[in-house]
């Protein structure tokens, strides 16, 4: 027996057929779609932790900061200061970078390098902390190189991190030192780490000429609120993992959300290096 199906019958079935080729084709574009937005997001994920950790992580960068003061003597008028934090050596931060950022600053012809610490990252690794010693002697400021500790320095052994500092030669952790031109001369002091060493400021300034520019060095920011009433121009301070100068010399801009202190008016920040040069104005 022969079936044929009517005109009717026949387009009914076309219809159907089509409309299943355009839902199929819809479901296909749909999860190509997807697709192509997951490949994106894993992209875009992959890119930014390569970015985070080797091309921001190995990058270096040396910007130069100018402080102007009245204070500042003329012989000290473009006087530059290399600041050193958070070098964080170990696994992430091999020796060959370490390395690599001394060399780099060294380059720079720096006339004072101050380190104001965490030069090691884990806790309880003592050879990570007596090799990064053999290096930070490697360098080298036309007048100096000084250095305090700071909090990951202490916590992977606190009394090792303080005997090697004391051993290098180059510590002014609780110190006082001043820097001479001719006969004018600046005044750099040593806070160190503001949980571990508990160091007041006037302990280090209490026997300095108030009319000369004064540097405090310190690992946290905190150290510039604490009492004091010797007069401080200039903190150089680490916070979260950056070098920061803290400017004190003119009236306060800075706001209190971000850090409390009434007496910050400038902020500089900068990955592991920073210049400061000096103005007299």
């Amino acid at each position: 027996m022969n079936i044929t199906a009517s005109p009717f019958y026949e387009s009914l079935g076309f219809y159907l057929i089509s409309e299943n080729l355009i839902k199929r084709d819809e479901v296909e574009f749909t999860n190509y779609a997807f697709e192509k937005k997951i490949k994106f997001i894993l992209v875009s994920l992959f890119v930014l932790l390569f970015n985070s950790f080797f091309l921001e992580r190995y990058y270096v960068r040396f910007p130069i900061y100018d402080i102007e003061s009245t204070k500042i003597p003329k012989s000290f008028d473009g006087y530059k200061i290399a600041v050193v934090s958070d070098l964080h050596y170990g696994f992430l931060n091999p020796e060959f970078w370490i390395r690599y950022v001394i060399e780099s600053t060294n380059q720079q012809n720096p006339d004072l390098i101050v380190g104001i610490g965490d030069y090691v990252k884990k806790r309880n690794f003592d050879e990570e902390l007596v090799q990064i010693w053999k290096l930070l002697p490697l360098l080298k400021g036309k007048d100096a190189e000084v250095f305090v500790n700071g909090n990951h320095d202490h916590w992977v052994n606190h009394l090792l991190s303080l005997r090697l500092l004391e051993e290098s030669k180059k510590s002014i952790r609780n110190k006082s030192l001043e820097i001479k031109r001719g006969d004018e001369k600046i005044i750099i002091g040593g806070l160190g780490d503001f949980w571990e060493d508990h160091i007041p400021i006037d302990q280090i300034f209490k026997h300095t000429d108030p009319k000369q520019f004064k540097i405090a060095l310190a690992h946290n920011p905190e150290s510039a609120d604490t009492p004091h009433t010797e007069s401080i121009d200039l903190f150089i301070v680490e916070l979260d993992g950056q070098s920061y100068l803290l400017d004190l010399i003119v009236l306060p801009k800075f706001p209190s959300s971000f850090y409390d202190t009434k007496r910050i008016n400038k902020i500089i920040d900068s990955h592991n290096i920073v210049f400061a040069k000096l103005r007299a104005i």
